[in-house]
């Protein structure tokens, strides 16, 4: 098929007619293609000038999307949806590095995730380019997620981690920013039983990083003895943002309280708004970290959710910030949560 002026393409190609001939685009011209349909009647020839890509395709393997993307070496916004996962896991061929030196946006959504591991260790883009993930859990885990995440942690400042649950499906949302890359959020759904399975941190706190923010929204948090040893290891974070239940709240206090020495040595501001807690538990946290020679700096909270008031630890702490619950701004999608009242995720984290 040969389409020489042409600049921009939508094909269709998703019904169930099996008789269809093997066909080429050679579209030189062509900036802007999307394509919806299975792959195995399609051959493309290099588009050299193609600069923005959508493609929604079936039971794809990670060197289809390479070979894909080898054919567009201009792309800049690239979106492409695997909407079945392979059920079988084939032998993999050796797989190409695919160079992207103008990729200014991609995301990827329906590989499982060892096969999202692979896509990202075979592709070259500029530190500047955006990436977005979304993966499903392999079974068993070649590699996982936590795993995939710590991949990325070296260079990150910042690493937000949010959970979100519908019905008996959950989506984890890791977001990792840094001075040297752009954004990169990666999308985990789980399913079933393993729908309440909050993500553990053993894993993420083995690879070296100097993360100085960490956010964590969810109702729940990890078991106690994780947050203290990925805290333990963590050294460099200034600033927590939690949103989370009263008693998982807890934890991450009685973390921060790890003996003989405090952990997070270097925290100066911890944001807890939308969650509610005792202020004499606060007021104790408060003094412990004062008594250890590394008190807080800076408590950020919602008007009214200290219970009974702030009163008792005031006098600990140099800058107090209490939002209005009613001017709250939650940047997390969390239809399970009917009001959230935190002043998380709105922006991009602060970097110390």
């Amino acid at each position: 098929m040969e389409l020489p002026f042409l600049s921009s393409l939508n094909v269709d190609s998703s019904g169930h007619d099996h008789e269809n001939a093997d066909y080429t685009v050679n579209a030189p011209n062509l900036c802007e293609f999307r394509y919806h349909g299975m792959l195995d009647h399609v051959f493309l020839v290099p588009f050299e000038n193609l600069v923005k890509f959508t493609l929604e395709s079936f039971v794809m393997e990670t060197h289809e999307v390479l070979d894909l993307l080898s054919h567009v070496p201009q792309l800049e916004i690239c979106d492409i949806v695997n909407v079945d996962p392979p059920t079988m896991r084939l032998e993999t061929p050796e797989l190409p590095v695919v160079v992207l030196g103008k990729l200014r946006s991609l995301s990827v959504r329906g590989l499982e995730v060892s096969d999202m591991a692979s896509l990202i260790q075979h592709l070259d883009v500029p530190l500047s380019a955006t990436l977005s993930f979304k993966t499903y859990g392999d079974d068993p885990p070649a590699t996982t997620i936590e795993d995939f995440v710590a991949t990325f942690l070296a260079d990150a400042k910042g690493l937000s981690i949010s959970f979100k649950l519908t019905y008996h499906e959950s989506e984890t949302t890791y977001a990792l920013t840094s001075h040297s890359r752009n954004k990169i959020s990666i999308k985990q759904s789980l399913c079933n039983e393993e729908a309440l399975k909050y993500p553990e941190f053993e894993a993420l706190s083995r690879q070296k990083t100097s993360i100085t923010t960490l956010t964590l929204h969810s109702l729940t948090l990890p078991i106690r003895s994780s947050l203290i040893e990925a805290l333990g290891f963590w050294t460099l974070l200034t600033r927590i943002e939690v949103f989370t239940d009263e008693t998982e709240f807890e934890k991450l206090l009685i973390a921060l309280e790890a003996a003989p020495e405090p952990i997070c040595p270097q925290l100066r501001t911890l944001n807890c708004s939308g969650t509610r807690f005792s202020s004499t538990r606060m007021k104790y946290f408060l003094q412990y970290r004062k008594d250890h020679g590394v008190p807080l700096q800076e408590l950020e909270i919602t008007k009214g959710f200290a219970e009974p008031n702030v009163h008792a630890f005031v006098s600990l702490i140099p800058t107090l910030t209490e939002f209005d619950p009613d001017l709250s701004r939650c940047g997390f999608d969390s239809p399970w949560i009917k009001k959230c009242n935190c002043n998380l995720g709105h922006r991009d984290e602060p970097f110390s």
